[in-house]
């Protein structure tokens, strides 16, 4: 039964709703997995990357929203079946979670997508998921914005612990 304008209406809404929102958006090709399959790496998406979608859509609804959205169109990438990842928080980790799921299953495919407005290919898609993950980056700034303070202790303390440390040698010399 063929979906109705209505519907495919709000469907292209969505998507270019998606489409704005997502950080990065990566186009693969899923023929040949099942149903199980999609659904474990739906689940393993949720878990490693929450704010991500993976979802199958057509061709020409992708297009219509992609222009929608202002964003470029990749015509090469909208061929065949194609499922899209929408990467709203974290597109590192998303895409850490797509290409660990595509090595154990060879029939899922990733075509590129686009990172930020800009068409990537798919060793684009692969350099996007060795990036550090969000946590990892602010683990990164915390450490980077402590470490002076960190000196300055171990700094104003030095003169006190030199001072302990010579009475201590000098009271063990004359002990002797």
């Amino acid at each position: 039964m063929p979906i109705t304008r209505a519907k495919k209406e709000a469907l292209v809404a969505d998507l270019a709703e998606r489409s704005q929102r997502a950080q990065a958006i990566i186009f693969t090709e899923y023929r040949g997995l099942t149903v199980a399959e999609m659904t474990d790496f739906r689940r393993q998406l949720r878990e490693k990357a929450p704010g991500s979608v993976y979802m199958v859509a057509k061709n020409t609804l992708l297009r219509l929203a992609l222009s929608q959205a202002g964003l470029p169109v990749p015509e090469e990438l909208l061929t065949g079946p194609t499922a899209v990842l929408f990467a709203d928080e974290d597109p590192a980790a998303a895409a850490k979670t797509l290409l660990a799921f595509a090595k154990d299953h060879e029939l899922l495919k990733v075509k590129g997508g686009i990172v930020t407005g800009q068409l990537v290919d798919e060793a684009g898609i692969e350099a996007l998921s060795k990036l550090p993950s969000r946590e990892e980056l602010l683990a990164t700034l915390i450490a980077t914005i402590q470490a002076p303070a960190q000196k300055l202790v171990m700094l104003l303390q030095a003169p006190q612990r030199d001072l302990i440390l010579t009475l201590k040698a000098y009271a063990e010399q004359g002990a002797e």
